[in-house]
């Protein structure tokens, strides 16, 4: 079965799947009428039929999102967070004037209903980054954007996950190099999508919207050129989303905790998008509390230790391969790797946080129990938690043989 209608499926339990219209095979022959109703048996069927238009954009999920509910689960996500009052403040435009475009978007509606259901943990970050992306444009007194389209396209960013096989979406997977190929081509797919409903630059920025000034971004990497605007906005706000939301489990769930590690990372971005993202953070303000109590404190910096070495050792080893490498020639994936390698030696020159010297201050930190320091430990864990999927990503695509490149 078809990844997308498998998703379509498991909502049976909770959702009514109906068919909006007529559904008919390539060559006419009608198969369901218009109102039927589909179990899991019959999109099952349906999925193996040549239709004449895709099945998702001939059926209707009963109790869909749409703009209101949109809006009401976003201040709900708001209550949840410690800074979701003043993002929400934050907003550039009403958030009901925001959620509104949705109800001209029935098929994205249609993808976050799933995506709830499916994935909540990437709805709720992907409400989070809509937000985020909105609130650095008015903190950075941006101009030129298309407020609503720029909140569409955040919204629908990660939509080509859904259709993702399931297996590559399972954590244990993740550390392949074909789930990273597979997952690097989810922004070709939430474009495709999307892109009949919205406009070209909206389109464009879902495409980009992981592409990097570096070239070190995907899918298309320095092939893509300059990432727009609102690519940038999108890519930024989702990595902040990532680390306050799927960190929280270690307690880093501020925004304020962001600002030390995208100052790491600032060459991903423009300077003015850079800079509205820092000034972003700073209005929201907020304190970083502690990410560990005093009594767990000396057990977590010898984690935090050995966790800096075992970074250390595997960078070392991969601009180790980036010294030894010769002319790699025009390849795409051989290009995408030299400018990841050549990102991350940038990175630990310019930082020093994989040093041997600073390797020795978290080791002394550690054995005198210098509380003064312990703030900047945890901003040190923070840098090593958004360092370490690049690592993973370069190795990545080190060790994996040669693939067909991604089209765009």
């Amino acid at each position: 079965m078809d990844v997308y209608v498998s998703h379509l499926a498991a909502l049976k339990d909770h959702h009514q799947i109906t068919a909006t219209e007529d559904i008919r095979t390539a060559q006419g022959l009608k198969l369901l009428s218009r109102g039927a109703r589909l179990d899991e048996a019959t999109l099952a069927r349906l999925a193996l039929q040549k239709l004449h238009k895709p099945l998702d954009q001939s059926v209707g999920i009963g109790g869909e999102l749409d703009g209101a509910q949109l809006a009401t689960l976003i201040v709900e996500l708001a209550a949840q967070h410690p800074d979701g009052a003043a993002l929400l403040r934050q907003l550039p435009l009403p958030l009901a004037e925001l959620c509104s475009s949705l109800d001209r978007q029935p098929l994205l509606c249609q993808r976050l209903t799933v995506m709830r259901a499916v994935f909540p943990a990437r709805f709720r970050r992907t409400l989070f980054g809509a937000l985020l992306a909105l609130a650095i444009v008015r903190s950075g007194n941006l101009r030129g954007l298309s407020l609503p389209g720029l909140f569409v396209a955040a919204l629908a960013r990660s939509i080509g996950l859904l259709h993702l096989p399931e297996a590559f979406m399972a954590r244990e997977a993740q550390h392949s190099a074909e789930a990273q190929r597979q997952f690097e081509s989810h922004p070709v797919v939430s474009r495709e999508m999307i892109r009949r409903s919205v406009d070209p630059v909206t389109a464009e920025a879902i495409l980009n919207q992981h592409e990097r000034l570096d070239g070190s971004g995907f899918p298309r990497g320095s092939r893509a050129g300059t990432p727009s605007s609102e690519a940038q906005l999108l890519g930024l706000a989702d990595w902040i989303a990532w680390l306050c939301l799927e960190r929280v489990e270690a307690g880093a769930g501020r925004i304020a905790h962001a600002l030390q590690p995208l100052r790491l990372f600032r060459l991903f971005w423009s300077g003015a998008i850079f800079n509205a993202a820092c000034e972003m953070i700073l209005v929201i303000g907020g304190s970083c509390p502690p990410l560990v109590s005093e009594n767990e404190r000396p057990a977590w910096l010898a984690a935090l230790l050995a966790r800096h070495q075992q970074t250390g050792r595997q960078l070392t080893a991969l601009l180790e391969e980036l010294g030894a490498a010769t002319d790699e020639g025009p390849s795409h994936g051989q290009h995408q790797r030299r400018c990841l390698l050549q990102m991350l030696s940038r990175i630990n020159t310019s930082s020093g946080l994989l040093s041997p010297e600073y390797e020795r201050w978290i080791d002394h930190v550690r054995a005198q129990q210098l509380s003064v320091a312990y703030a900047e430990m945890d901003e040190v864990y923070l840098q090593l938690c958004c360092l370490e999927p690049l690592l993973q990503r370069t190795r990545l695509l080190c060790g994996a043989p040669e693939g067909e490149e991604v089209a765009a």
